[in-house]
């Protein structure tokens, strides 16, 4: 977990707000941070990762949703779905508080992926 100072965003805006604002949409906010923000690192790796987190839970929900359709056994996609719903949001708003303390948490799996996006790959690597 790196902190890292507040410093003005392009638009006049504080990075770790902007990084705080990029979860607000989901989808959206973070796409609209990606073109807005080209060169702070810090507010790209908020944005993938709300990227990242928003397709994955579409794909899961998407994916108990159609299962849900299946007789006997459907009752626990349905569960799933209203459960997978509630640790969503949940993880949004803890995510936009820790962005708006200036943290970058990674989300399991998929936290390395956003952090390889905004920064690169890790140095020695190539």
């Amino acid at each position: 977990m790196n902190q890292i100072p507040s410093r003005p965003a392009e638009p006049g805006i504080s990075s770790n707000l902007a990084g705080a604002l990029a979860y607000v949409l989901l989808p959206i906010s973070a796409g609209f941070f990606l073109v807005v923000e080209p060169k702070d690192r810090f507010v790209r790796f908020h944005a993938f990762q709300s990227m990242l987190l928003f397709l994955t839970a579409f794909a899961v929900g998407v994916g108990c949703w159609l299962l849900s359709w299946i007789p006997i056994v459907g009752f626990v996609f349905q569960v799933a779905r209203i459960l997978l719903g509630a640790a969503l949001f949940f993880a949004w708003v803890f995510l936009m508080y820790r962005a708006f303390l200036g943290d970058e948490f990674q989300i399991p799996y998929l936290g390395p992926v956003a952090w390889r996006q905004a920064y690169g790959p890790p140095e020695g690597s190539e």
